[in-house]
Protein backbone atom coordinates (compact mmCIF):
# COMPACT_ATOMS: atom_id res chain seq x y z
CA UNK A 1 0.00 0.00 0.00
CA UNK A 2 1.57 3.23 -0.73
CA UNK A 3 2.48 5.91 1.66
CA UNK A 4 -0.29 8.68 -0.04
CA UNK A 5 -3.16 6.27 0.11
CA UNK A 6 -2.62 5.26 3.75
CA UNK A 7 -2.30 9.02 5.03
CA UNK A 8 -5.51 9.43 2.79
CA UNK A 9 -7.25 6.39 4.49
CA UNK A 10 -6.09 7.51 7.51
CA UNK A 11 -7.60 11.01 7.34
CA UNK A 12 -10.77 9.66 6.09
CA UNK A 13 -11.44 7.57 9.12
CA UNK A 14 -9.99 10.60 11.60
CA UNK A 15 -13.40 12.94 9.71
CA UNK A 16 -15.37 9.70 11.02
CA UNK A 17 -15.94 8.37 7.41
CA UNK A 18 -16.92 5.03 7.70
CA UNK A 19 -16.95 2.27 4.32
CA UNK A 20 -16.55 -1.28 3.91
CA UNK A 21 -13.34 -1.26 1.32
CA UNK A 22 -11.50 1.67 1.84
CA UNK A 23 -8.96 0.65 -0.93
CA UNK A 24 -11.34 0.43 -3.24
CA UNK A 25 -12.81 3.86 -2.31
CA UNK A 26 -9.71 5.01 -2.46
CA UNK A 27 -9.40 3.78 -5.96
CA UNK A 28 -12.69 5.39 -6.78
CA UNK A 29 -11.75 9.05 -5.42
CA UNK A 30 -8.11 9.10 -7.34
CA UNK A 31 -9.71 8.05 -10.33
CA UNK A 32 -13.17 10.36 -10.10
CA UNK A 33 -12.66 13.33 -12.09
CA UNK A 34 -16.08 15.38 -12.44
CA UNK A 35 -18.05 16.19 -9.49
CA UNK A 36 -20.91 13.36 -8.80
CA UNK A 37 -23.38 16.01 -8.67
CA UNK A 38 -23.13 18.83 -10.68
CA UNK A 39 -20.20 17.04 -13.06
CA UNK A 40 -17.70 20.04 -12.72
CA UNK A 41 -14.68 18.96 -13.48
CA UNK A 42 -12.01 18.72 -10.61
CA UNK A 43 -8.85 21.11 -11.49
CA UNK A 44 -6.91 19.59 -8.74
CA UNK A 45 -6.37 16.85 -5.78
CA UNK A 46 -8.21 19.74 -3.71
CA UNK A 47 -11.64 20.62 -5.23
CA UNK A 48 -12.55 16.93 -4.34
CA UNK A 49 -14.43 16.42 -1.55
CA UNK A 50 -15.53 12.83 0.16
CA UNK A 51 -18.89 13.72 1.71
CA UNK A 52 -20.39 11.50 4.47
CA UNK A 53 -22.76 11.75 6.69
CA UNK A 54 -22.17 13.38 10.11
CA UNK A 55 -24.50 11.50 12.08
CA UNK A 56 -24.05 7.70 11.10
CA UNK A 57 -20.34 8.50 9.64
CA UNK A 58 -21.57 6.57 6.17
CA UNK A 59 -19.93 7.54 3.19
CA UNK A 60 -22.42 9.20 0.40
CA UNK A 61 -20.77 10.96 -2.51
CA UNK A 62 -17.24 12.45 -3.93
CA UNK A 63 -18.20 15.97 -4.86
CA UNK A 64 -16.82 19.58 -5.71
CA UNK A 65 -16.18 21.81 -2.78
CA UNK A 66 -18.85 23.95 -3.53
CA UNK A 67 -21.53 20.67 -3.10
CA UNK A 68 -20.00 19.66 -0.03
CA UNK A 69 -20.22 22.74 1.58
CA UNK A 70 -23.64 23.77 0.36
CA UNK A 71 -24.96 19.81 0.58
CA UNK A 72 -27.10 21.44 -2.90
CA UNK A 73 -27.14 17.98 -4.04
CA UNK A 74 -28.69 16.81 -1.07
CA UNK A 75 -31.68 20.10 -0.38
CA UNK A 76 -31.28 20.16 -4.21
CA UNK A 77 -31.36 16.20 -6.14
CA UNK A 78 -32.55 17.42 -9.59
CA UNK A 79 -30.31 20.28 -9.50
CA UNK A 80 -29.48 23.65 -7.98
CA UNK A 81 -31.63 26.89 -8.83
CA UNK A 82 -30.19 30.35 -7.63
CA UNK A 83 -33.89 31.53 -8.05
CA UNK A 84 -35.50 28.73 -6.04
CA UNK A 85 -33.06 29.49 -3.57
CA UNK A 86 -33.74 32.85 -3.07
CA UNK A 87 -37.05 32.80 -3.15
CA UNK A 88 -37.04 30.33 -0.24
CA UNK A 89 -34.65 31.69 1.67
CA UNK A 90 -36.79 34.78 1.60
CA UNK A 91 -39.72 32.96 2.50
CA UNK A 92 -38.21 31.51 5.47
CA UNK A 93 -36.59 34.72 6.49
CA UNK A 94 -39.80 36.63 6.16
CA UNK A 95 -40.65 36.51 9.61
CA UNK A 96 -37.45 36.98 10.82
CA UNK A 97 -36.51 40.05 9.32
CA UNK A 98 -39.96 41.48 10.46
CA UNK A 99 -39.39 41.15 14.01
CA UNK A 100 -35.95 42.21 13.90
CA UNK A 101 -37.15 45.64 12.00
CA UNK A 102 -40.14 46.37 14.49
CA UNK A 103 -37.75 45.22 17.44
CA UNK A 104 -34.78 48.04 15.59
CA UNK A 105 -37.28 50.49 14.72
CA UNK A 106 -38.94 50.73 18.34
CA UNK A 107 -36.07 50.71 20.01
CA UNK A 108 -34.65 53.64 17.61
CA UNK A 109 -38.26 55.67 18.57
CA UNK A 110 -37.55 54.44 22.63
CA UNK A 111 -33.72 56.74 22.08
CA UNK A 112 -35.12 59.59 19.90
CA UNK A 113 -38.12 60.14 22.77
CA UNK A 114 -35.67 60.17 25.56
CA UNK A 115 -33.50 62.80 23.90
CA UNK A 116 -35.97 64.82 22.86
CA UNK A 117 -37.90 64.88 26.94
CA UNK A 118 -34.51 66.33 27.94
CA UNK A 119 -34.21 70.20 29.12
CA UNK A 120 -31.48 71.93 28.55
CA UNK A 121 -30.05 75.27 29.25
CA UNK A 122 -29.59 77.75 26.11
CA UNK A 123 -27.00 79.93 26.76
CA UNK A 124 -29.66 82.69 27.04
CA UNK A 125 -30.93 81.44 30.08
CA UNK A 126 -33.96 79.91 29.26
CA UNK A 127 -34.57 75.85 29.91
CA UNK A 128 -35.89 74.36 26.85
CA UNK A 129 -36.73 70.96 25.91
CA UNK A 130 -34.99 69.60 22.84
CA UNK A 131 -37.85 69.21 21.12
CA UNK A 132 -38.80 73.11 21.04
CA UNK A 133 -34.55 74.03 20.42
CA UNK A 134 -35.29 75.10 16.95
CA UNK A 135 -38.40 77.17 17.47
CA UNK A 136 -36.65 78.81 20.57
CA UNK A 137 -34.03 80.19 18.54
CA UNK A 138 -35.85 82.50 16.62
CA UNK A 139 -37.61 83.78 18.88
CA UNK A 140 -36.84 87.52 19.98
CA UNK A 141 -36.41 86.63 23.45
CA UNK A 142 -33.66 84.36 22.60
CA UNK A 143 -32.54 87.16 20.80
CA UNK A 144 -32.04 89.71 23.05
CA UNK A 145 -30.82 87.58 26.04
CA UNK A 146 -27.98 86.58 23.30
CA UNK A 147 -27.29 90.72 22.60
CA UNK A 148 -26.49 90.93 26.51
CA UNK A 149 -24.65 87.59 26.63
CA UNK A 150 -22.30 89.02 23.98
CA UNK A 151 -22.31 92.34 25.82
CA UNK A 152 -21.49 90.62 28.88
CA UNK A 153 -18.49 88.66 27.53
CA UNK A 154 -16.78 91.29 25.61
Amino acid sequence: MSYHRTQTICRWKGYGLIHNDYKALYDEYINTTHCNHCQKEFKNGRDRQMDHDHNTGLFRKIVCRACNLNDSYIKYPNGFDKKQYKKEYKQKNKERDREYYKHYKQEYYNKRKEILKQKITCLCGSVISNRSMNDHLKTERHLKNMDKYMENID
